[in-house]
């Protein structure tokens, strides 16, 4: 039950828009001895240290144009409410086959 649960779940996220966010920070340092251009003087306060940072975000939506992805989800959705009933059957026999206390 819980696996069909599962996808379920995932077919139901195909129809959402996908969104996606990356970042990033790296410490870079200079030779002190091979400057940046070349033979030319740097000035006395060059920063030899430097940070870079980056972020990114993403967001993307496939359009459900012939209905597959409903489709899909109609039929995990299908297969789920199976699996409840298996497992109701599965109580009614044991129930069924239970012999109290005598």
């Amino acid at each position: 039950m819980r696996q069909s649960r599962a996808v379920r779940g995932g077919s139901a996220a195909d129809l959402m828009p996908a969104v996606d966010a990356s970042g990033s920070a790296a410490r870079a340092r200079q030779s002190e001895n091979q400057p940046f251009f070349g033979a030319l003087a740097l000035p006395p306060n060059f920063p030899f240290e430097y940070s870079v940072y980056q972020a990114g975000f993403d967001a993307s939506w496939e359009l459900d144009v012939f209905g597959g992805k409903r489709r899909a989800l109609e039929a995990a959705t299908a297969d789920w409410e199976s699996a409840i009933e298996a497992r109701n059957d599965t109580m009614v026999s044991l129930l069924a086959n239970w012999v109290g206390p005598t």
